[in-house]
């Protein structure tokens, strides 16, 4: 399965930035405020052409003149984040994490983070905590990241838990559909897990990684003749794909 919080890397912290410099005409304060909110996106931008030093300074910049910025605190844990320095991302990801409480992205930010280092309690009282932030336009995509915290530590109740709660939010949320049904298939449950790959068929277009599982499935369903349908597609489908290669190579196995 992909990783879902891939998404809420740099691409999150953009959504944070002003797109001006900070204009003449205001009171002192206000001015330092617009200006460390400009210095954040400068040092986003930095950020994301991975050039860190740059990024370090204006983040820092950014800091001095307002220490309150939640979304400053979770860039430079980012950025500590991608340079080793998982001590000074931790700091800078829980002070965002008490700054900014009602913002889920900076509370999904802090939980992957958690996860990530091992923390893996802790990390899915940060992504409940997410998800119940009122307003959140998008529960389903914390309660998914807790699910794939869960799985990774090896606790698939919990994991099975967060999934589910992601469908009782959006029922055709993509990510949730393909992970339950790997779930179900790694756990030798194949009619539920053959029943999340045809919801998510019946609303998405195939992919070759929901090909490939379905294969699998109905291999060990012993359903041959289903099992070669999703082989023909993804085969015609996706040639060059990975999940191509390891069907023919399991073809040539004669597994």
């Amino acid at each position: 399965m992909k990783n879902t919080w891939a998404l809420l890397a740099v691409s999150l912290l953009v959504s944070a930035c002003v797109s001006d410099a900070p204009k003449s005409g205001k009171g002192a304060k206000q001015m330092e405020q617009d200006a460390a909110e400009y210095n954040l996106q400068l040092g986003v931008g930095y950020l994301r052409q991975g050039e860190y030093q740059l990024a370090l300074d204006k983040l820092n910049k950014s800091l001095e003149q307002n220490p309150s910025l939640a979304e400053t605190h979770m860039a430079l844990g980012y950025l500590y984040e991608q340079t080793n320095q998982p001590a000074d991302a931790e700091v800078h990801l829980r002070r965002a994490s008490k700054l900014a409480p009602e913002n889920p992205e900076v509370q999904n930010a802090y939980a992957v983070f958690l996860c990530k280092q091992g923390s893996v309690s802790e990390a899915l009282k940060a992504f409940d905590k997410a998800a119940m932030v009122p307003l959140y336009r998008t529960p389903e995509v914390a309660y998914t990241n807790a699910g794939v915290c869960a799985r990774g530590a090896g606790r698939l109740n919990d994991a099975d838990t967060y999934f589910r709660k992601a469908l009782a939010v959006n029922k055709n949320y993509d990510e949730a559909l393909l992970q339950l049904a790997s779930l179900n298939f790694d756990r030798g449950e194949y009619f539920p897990a053959r029943a999340f790959v045809e919801r998510y068929l019946q609303t998405y277009k195939a992919t070759a990684e929901v090909l490939w599982l379905g294969v699998r499935i109905e291999q060990a369903m012993s359903n041959n003749a289903a099992a070669a349908k999703y082989a023909e597609r993804l085969l015609s489908g996706f040639p060059d794909a990975a999940e191509t290669g390891l069907l023919l190579e399991q073809q040539r196995n004669g597994d």
